[in-house]
């Protein structure tokens, strides 16, 4: 009756850009290291430097891949379910009575394709409580609804 809804597509772009800013730091490092050898007798082989750029790109874009597909969220006549995780997965349901505000952010490159990013933020939690990072606009809509109690 009730199916578990995916992400849009551009959230995977939202991810790999989290990605690459929370890796700045090990990224300037590999690039140091290959300018550095490159410049002179270094350590490396010459054979050791695509494979460090491929790893480079599997270690930027695996984390972005794996919570793209692993992300579902669920909304039933109770409340709303956010599972995620590949390895320790995470099982989120809030109650509608629990919700205490929805707050709704649509970035620039949100625009084009009609979708927002909605925090769901409960009483007691200095947090969101549930981060949907790219769903469709009317998802916002019918999740107020539900939770001030008008489609249940």
């Amino acid at each position: 009756m009730y199916e578990d809804r995916r992400l849009h597509p551009i959230a995977l772009i939202k991810e790999l850009i989290v990605s690459i800013r929370q890796s700045i730091i090990p990224i300037a490092v590999v690039i140091f290291t290959l300018f550095r050898n490159l410049s002179g007798k270094g350590m490396l082989s010459w054979w050791m430097y695509p494979l460090l750029v491929i790893a480079l790109i599997v270690l930027l874009l695996a984390p972005a891949l794996i919570k793209y597909f692993t992300y579902r969220y669920r909304m039933d006549d109770k409340g709303i379910r956010v599972k995620y995780g590949l390895f320790f997965k995470k099982n989120i349901f809030i109650p509608y009575e629990r919700i205490q505000t929805v707050q709704q952010k649509q970035w620039f490159f949100y625009m084009p394709f009609h979708v927002v990013q909605i925090l769901i933020e409960t009483a007691g939690g200095g947090k969101a409580e549930a981060d949907l990072s790219a769903v469709p606009a009317s998802v916002a809509q019918e999740l107020k609804r539900s939770a001030r109690g008008q489609n249940r």
